[in-house]
């Protein structure tokens, strides 16, 4: 056998800083590299509009899990101020509550035994029976600020208390349940928070100095952002980061602090935020005014130690790939991996509100898609494998040399032999058709990897190319204990 003059075996550093260099992974969308650190194959659950699917007039913004008698009910919510929930008895589906006066519900939180919701004036509160419309409380306490609807107010449970934000002031509702006040911590003027969460000891807040991000209000680029540190006791912040404009999001994982802003993750060093991976985009520049890519704050979440996240894009296009991003901490080896595990719908052109992780139905995605519809849809999780696919990894841009390196082909390192019903179908692009920020057009199919010849070079290149790249489609059956192709390598000849 030829001797390969490109080897790539780092498959489980998932997507890189630079999505055109290093031995890795441009590009990760369906697979698993998560599951067996060291092989990559195809995810085995992805997130059809199934039977827990409703089509509603408006976005769902967010899910919560409620106790009662004996009973988890998923609730679901919409801007519009819709309650809905989940009826497991025949006829199963989502069944409308009721809607808010006023008609909005910016977020929802179980705090004790209860519930407590914001609208544009109140913490309101649910006790009792959920589908009795009389025990939800619309004007159980008074925020300190009526916003628009545009400014929802976060809640965050902290040390044992209840914290909402509302603009730039943060009320306390006090673990007893009665004790409030609607502001323990006023931030500088001009503020609005988008989120809160708990880090050491520390409620870490987010913020802007214009309204808080949502799907229908977002900060202009010359707007700032700022990281706010507080211990939930005193009247005043203990200190306060200055980040770059359109930082929704701040997030605990295992511990360690990060930031989104638009596609990029920052992480905490101690003393400031530094930029430490930046999601593809599908072409070289596209962070023009109305077309930021952004995480709604019930967007994200920590889902069996994977960092779990999806998009909203702003301007009504998509310029990244998107679905349920994963970043994770596979071992030392490895450090924070990122992928797209997860296709939502079987598409990756989509709008993604929520991700929750209910009790009694699994994980929930509220979604739109992204142009042109005003079908609203709710995607469960199911443990199966999305064979329309397609799932694919694609290589970063492999460099030769200045007059041209010939290539013949390629051939993978399996960890298992094939199945009867497994293949490959191999891609590649040489020269001017290379585009590390595009991973759709311009591919050459060379072949089919099956069951007869996945132990051989799959030639058929034969040219000499200065730059090239390949991709590879992974299909394998509905089985689920069958992962499907199982790559351990890439050689190529």
């Amino acid at each position: 056998m030829p001797k390969s003059f490109i080897q790539i075996d780092n498959l489980n550093s998932g997507i890189p800083k630079d999505n055109m260099k290093g031995n890795g992974l441009a590009m990760v969308y369906g697979c698993d590299i998560y599951s067996q650190p060291g092989l990559i194959h195809s995810s085995k659950k992805s997130f059809p509009n199934t039977n827990k699917v409703s089509t509603i007039a408006s976005p769902i913004m967010g899910f919560e899990d409620y106790y009662y008698d004996g009973i988890t009910y998923t609730l679901a919510y919409t801007a519009g101020g819709d309650i809905y929930y989940y009826r497991t008895t025949a006829p199963a589906g989502w069944v409308l509550i009721g809607t808010f006066t006023g008609g909005f519900c910016g977020y929802m939180k179980t705090f004790g035994d209860k519930l407590y919701f914001t609208t544009t004036a109140y913490l309101g509160e649910l006790s009792g029976d959920p589908l009795t419309w009389a025990n939800w409380n619309q004007t159980w306490n008074s925020l300190y600020m009526t916003v628009t609807v545009s400014e929802p107010s976060y809640l965050c449970e902290f040390d044992g208390d209840l914290y909402v934000a509302n603009r730039r002031w943060i009320g306390k509702l006090y673990g007893d349940g009665s004790t409030w006040v609607d502001d323990a911590l006023v931030l500088p003027e001009g503020s609005g928070v988008n989120m809160m969460c708990k880090w050491n000891n520390k409620l870490i807040i987010s913020a802007n100095t214009t309204s808080p991000i949502s799907p229908t209000v977002q900060p202009l680029a010359e707007n700032t952002s700022s990281v706010y540190f507080w211990d939930g006791i005193t009247s005043s912040y203990e200190q306060k980061i200055d980040v770059p404009p359109r930082c929704n999001i701040v997030f605990n994982y295992n511990e360690t602090l990060f930031i989104f802003v638009n596609n990029t993750i920052y992480v905490y060093n101690g003393a400031d935020f530094e930029s430490y991976r930046e999601i593809p985009s599908t072409r070289i520049s596209y962070l023009m005014e109305g077309e930021d890519p952004y995480i709604l704050p019930n967007a994200i979440l920590n889902y069996r130690d994977n960092m779990l996240f999806g998009f909203y894009f702003s301007g009504g296009s998509t310029y990244l790939i998107n679905g349920l991003y994963s970043f994770a901490n596979l071992a030392d080896d490895y450090g924070y991996s990122l992928s797209i595990p997860y296709i939502v719908a079987g598409s990756s052109d989509i709008n993604i509100y929520a991700i929750f992780n209910s009790k009694r139905l699994g994980v929930l995605v509220s979604h739109a898609n992204l142009t042109g519809s005003t079908a609203y849809n709710i995607a469960s999780e199911t443990a199966s494998k999305l064979i329309t696919g397609p799932l694919f990894i694609t290589t970063p841009i492999i460099v030769g040399d200045q007059f041209g390196k010939l290539v013949q082909g390629v051939r993978l390192d399996f960890a298992d032999t094939f199945a009867a019903d497994d293949a490959v179908n191999v891609y590649y692009r040489i020269n001017e058709q290379c585009n590390g920020y595009n991973f759709a057009n311009d591919w050459v199919l060379l072949g089919s990897i099956i069951q007869g010849n996945y132990d051989q070079v799959l030639y058929g290149i034969n040219k000499r190319a200065k730059t090239i790249q390949f991709r590879f489609n992974l299909e394998s059956s509905v089985n689920v204990d069958n992962p499907g192709p199982t790559i351990r390598k890439i050689n190529i000849y």
